[in-house]
């Protein structure tokens, strides 16, 4: 068995505004540290694609049960043509290299991406805060609404994974009756030790509390049967520390009273298939469930990003703070709109991507492609460096386009300022992306931390189950992994369309529809060339090679023309 990673938790979350980091210590001690200026660091067979010059697009449902990745068909194409595309009818994942494969060679689980899960639930109730049979009523709302009808505001969690999955991940949610846990909030605050976070502590009383009330093991919650719970939601009956001054005098580090993800470290391999336990949770209070609404409407924006980070996606805003004319400020490498950044509209191309939701338009050579609106169709297109040929995985470094239009699931943000977050683009315009999610192998010194990385040649080979996988980069330097090695990289960067001197590195412009290309409007690297760390190349040292010119972009279709330079 391998020696567990003490430092090797990768999503460590968020909510909002105040940043909950959790992380392992160099001493296998989990501890939670609160953070929003820091720079220290937080912690197959191969399926058929076909060749197509159609400049039309279809659905983007999950249309492969196995797991594998796409490969390029061999085609010869004729010269001074716009053809140069095929698009992907497989996976975008690898049985190796998926979220939830990569998190368990970290000693963590994470929740799958696809199918019907059943996840479970369990109201915490502290005492001298009582949950009302109201509050219980709205958190199943939000939970399993079948959207605005039954939570008066937006999608609940169930509705909007489905929508935004193209119905590849419906999951469920199992409401237990509330624990009530006899602990006060300064009661509560005393489980938090070096060794063992306070939620760790409740999770494990609550769900030995459910099942002693059940008679149910919790084998219906572990999907894959690897003895652990694949995800637990944990609602707690007090505010959290923003809302609260009662709360935020016993825990001004926003250390316990948040909403964060975690994972019960400690637990790793003690449970089986008959009798699971608890690893991944979200813990959160009843109250966010009113951020954007008032009971009996309930807002699940909280629920939904902290959901994504179940299934392994990262947050995409940045913990850290950079100097600007003599003033700390905070890069938004994505811009703010984009449910793991900013808690705002529909997933991003890149994050259904990763969770093998769409099936890409990838870019060959000069080409000609018309694609339709992303948040209904799924439509997207992926473009390597020039001469490169894509891993056929999530997982590589490409540049990736979308048509935003403020429908579907990113209307009400839109239209409706979400909190103090940012407005989702309330115009149609193209959105471009810099993505580098290239895997590596971690090196580790004698007490587990992370000392440096080497990228994976190859996605698609087998590789050691003895070894530790992940993706190093991340929009927060302070939480790049084995930075020394790969250089250290933005995982996801938004190029402004309007500004190609990148003022998004000084947090500014956010949610700015002159942020999306638009027609006539056109990119060459060397134009953008602040976007990218090395400036004259991609991240991989290549030379991206093309120029894309927006030929046409409206609420209904975009035609993009990619051209060799």
């Amino acid at each position: 068995m391998k020696k567990p990673i003490p430092f090797l938790v990768l999503f460590l979350n968020i909510t909002l505004c105040s940043c909950s980091i959790s992380f392992v210590s160099s001493s296998g001690a989990i501890s939670n540290s609160l953070t929003t200026s820091s720079s220290t660091p937080a912690t197959t067979s191969n399926d058929t694609v076909s060749t197509t010059s159609e400049e039309t697009s279809s659905s983007a449902g999950n249309t492969s049960s196995a797991t594998s990745s796409s490969t390029e068909a061999s085609t010869s194409y004729a010269p001074g043509t716009y053809d140069h595309y095929y698009k992907v009818t497989g996976d975008t994942t690898t049985a190796t290299f998926n979220h939830k494969a990569m998190n368990n060679t970290q000693y963590v689980d994470a929740l799958t991406s696809s199918g019907s899960p059943k996840v479970l639930v369990l109201p915490i109730e502290i005492s001298g805060y009582t949950f009302s049979a109201q509050t219980l009523t709205d958190i199943n709302a939000a939970l399993n609404g079948n959207g605005k009808s039954d939570t008066g505001y937006w999608e609940s969690l169930s509705s909007f994974y489905k929508k935004s999955s193209f119905g590849a991940f419906a999951p469920s949610y199992t409401v237990a009756p509330k624990y009530v846990s006899g602990l006060t909030p300064s009661g509560l605050m005393a489980l938090e030790t070096s060794t063992l976070s306070a939620s760790s502590a409740i999770v494990r009383k609550a769900f030995d509390n459910y099942k002693s009330v059940t008679g149910d093991s919790g084998s219906q919650f572990d999907q894959d049967s690897d003895g652990m719970i694949d995800s637990i939601i944990m609602l707690y009956s007090c505010p959290d520390a923003s809302k609260s001054a009662t709360i935020a005098k016993l825990d001004s580090n926003y250390d316990v009273f948040w909403a964060y993800c975690y994972w019960d470290y400690d637990k790793y391999g003690t449970g089986t298939a008959s009798q699971p336990i608890p690893m991944s949770y979200f813990w959160a209070s009843y109250d966010f469930l009113y951020e954007g609404a008032q009971s009996p409407a309930v807002d699940a924006h909280t629920l939904i990003h902290e959901s994504g980070h179940l299934m392994g996606l990262d947050d995409y805003y940045s913990y850290d703070t950079v100097t600007y004319q003599g003033q700390k400020v905070t890069p938004a490498p994505m811009g703010g709109v984009a449910m793991m950044d900013m808690n705002v509209t529909d997933h991003d191309a890149f994050s259904k991507l990763s969770l093998n939701w769409v099936k890409p338009y990838v870019v060959t050579g000069d080409s000609k492609i018309t694609i339709n609106p992303a948040e209904s169709s799924g439509d997207c297109i992926l473009i390597p460096a020039k001469g490169s040929t894509w891993n056929g995985t999530a997982f590589d470094e490409y540049m990736l386009l979308e048509l935003y239009t403020p429908t579907g699931l990113n209307q009400l943000d839109s239209v409706t300022k979400y909190s103090y977050d940012p407005l989702g683009y309330t115009a149609a315009g193209v959105r471009l992306t810099h993505v580098d999610s290239r895997i590596a192998k971690y090196t580790l010194d004698n007490n587990g931390n992370v000392t440096g990385s080497t990228y994976v040649a190859d996605p698609n080979a087998a590789y050691s189950s003895e070894d530790y996988y992940g993706v190093p980069e991340s929009n927060s330097v302070s939480r790049r992994l084995g930075a020394a090695a790969t250089g250290g990289f933005n995982l996801v960067t938004l190029i402004q369309a309007d500004y190609p001197t990148n003022t998004l590195q000084y947090g500014l412009n956010q949610g700015d529809n002159g942020n999306l290309f638009t027609t006539g409007d056109s990119f060459t690297f060397s134009a953008y060339s602040k976007f990218f760390a090395k400036s004259s190349t991609l991240d991989n040292g290549k030379a991206f090679g093309y120029k894309i010119s927006f030929d046409s972009v409206s609420a209904t279709s975009a035609t993009i023309t990619i051209t060799a330079q």
